[in-house]
């Protein structure tokens, strides 16, 4: 496998410390060619609002076949109250203010549209950051198939 030809890493969004409390900020990535997506969404949240609710009010990943539209993916999506169109309660009631915390969504890709959105409303002055790692599987003949495999050098 060669790692620069299977693996990509894009950045999707940056947001500012001031904003305001449901802002949604999201960002596409196009998966074509690629079997494998790790979501990393970080938050730090600042020192004027380390008393105040700093939790996501929505973490989500959703899809498409174009990149505008996107159905929200329910067993993909957090927020702070679980519900049948919430799979997850957020992580985040206390943003650090010191380091980001991360959270990381990993996604199949095989059985999902080509457009993939992360989507994040933010809590109070929090600032939050998005990037995902796309990844090809490595393909190589295996032994449990009746082929050996010769390595030289």
């Amino acid at each position: 496998m060669l790692h620069d030809q299977s693996v990509k890493v894009e950045g999707l969004f940056v947001t500012a410390a001031t904003n305001a409390t449901n802002s949604t900020t999201y960002g596409y990535v196009d998966t074509i060619g690629f079997d494998h997506a790790t979501f990393l969404v970080l938050a730090k949240g600042t020192a004027a609002g380390a008393t105040q609710t700093n939790s996501f009010q929505l973490i989500q990943v959703r899809e498409g076949t174009n990149s505008t539209a996107a159905t929200a993916i329910v067993a993909l999506t957090g927020g702070t109250v679980t519900a049948a169109s919430v799979g997850f309660a957020s992580t985040y009631y206390a943003a650090p203010t010191s380091a980001p915390a991360c959270t990381r969504i990993d996604v199949d890709l095989t059985k999902r549209e080509r457009y993939l959105r992360i989507q994040v409303g933010p809590g109070t002055k929090m600032t939050v950051a998005g990037l995902v790692i796309l990844s090809r599987g490595k393909i190589e003949p295996g032994t449990d198939q009746g082929v050996t495999q010769t390595v030289i050098g």
